[in-house]
């Protein structure tokens, strides 16, 4: 009998993402899964069924994506601020060769 994690049994197909409860279980059994996988050597691994070792290549190659992902949105968000840095730097010159009276009549300042 193929192993399970004893919860839930279906009657038919469940689709884990509109089933909240049975998706934490899934992620849960699949960080742990990693984890002991990643303590193997890949000696050991191709000792494991052929099932295991392929679900562990596409595995390493989604977290590969993954992590591609998260580090494409941090420099994105990095480049962002530093844009927005330049730019500021760049008002903050122009605001600093007007005059008071420039600025009032810009209405960068309140009457003065």
């Amino acid at each position: 009998m193929p192993c399970h994690d004893g919860g839930y049994e279906p009657r038919g197909r469940v689709e884990y993402r509109d089933n909240p409860e049975t998706k934490e279980r899934l992620d849960r059994a699949t960080r742990i899964l990693c984890e002991v996988l990643k303590q193997m050597t890949h000696k050991e691994i191709t000792l494991q069924s052929d099932e295991l070792q392929v679900w562990w290549a596409k595995h390493q190659i989604e977290d590969r994506k993954r992590e591609l992902a998260a580090a494409e949105a941090t420099q994105r968000k990095v480049d962002a601020a530093r844009v927005k840095r330049e730019e500021d730097v760049k008002i903050e010159a122009a605001l600093s060769k007007l005059t008071d009276e420039d600025k009032e009549a810009l209405g960068l300042i309140e009457d003065m």
